[in-house]
């Protein structure tokens, strides 16, 4: 539900016309020119197997194979970078660790410098991930759920 409703917003010439499709094993790239700056994000994925978990399977499981629901086929992220105008940025781990199952992805404007909108899950676990940036650094990570019926995000973080 949340991607259908971004596609039909997503021309509001700030940014690319479309979402880009992330839905991928191995690297995808999202690219726009946002003003004069020329931006480019770089997600590379893997597939996971999830772990049924019991006690023992937990003790042993990499972290890839613990955030993945156990009844699905996982896309979990392994690498994330950001580049703006060709200087890559420094992304702190904790902005991406958990992404598992990417679907959509775009970037836009925003007030603080540019913002990348990330759709990912399916169903009940769908959320949206959205990541301030600027020339320089990351500056926030918001995450949001159709189960939070405030229109707040359900976690957010800040890097200063």
């Amino acid at each position: 539900m949340l991607a259908l409703s971004l596609i039909l917003v997503a021309g509001d010439g700030r940014c690319s016309d479309e979402m880009t499709n992330l839905l991928k094993i191995g690297t995808v790239q999202i690219k726009a020119k946002v003003g004069k700056a020329n931006i480019e994000v770089t997600i590379g994925t893997k597939r996971s197997t999830p772990v049924h978990l019991d006690v023992e399977a937990a003790a042993n499981a990499t972290l890839d194979e613990l955030k993945c629901n156990p009844t699905d086929v996982c896309l979990a992220v392994e690498r994330f970078s950001i580049s703006v105008n060709g200087k890559r940025i420094a992304v702190p781990l904790s902005v991406y660790s958990d992404f598992t199952n990417l679907g959509l992805g775009r970037i836009a404007a925003h007030k603080e410098g540019y913002e990348l909108l990330l759709i990912a899950g399916d169903g009940v676990t769908s959320r949206e991930i959205r990541i301030v940036f600027s020339d320089d650094r990351v500056i926030r990570r918001s995450v949001y759920s159709d189960m939070a019926e405030d229109g707040k995000p359900v976690q957010e973080t800040n890097y200063r």
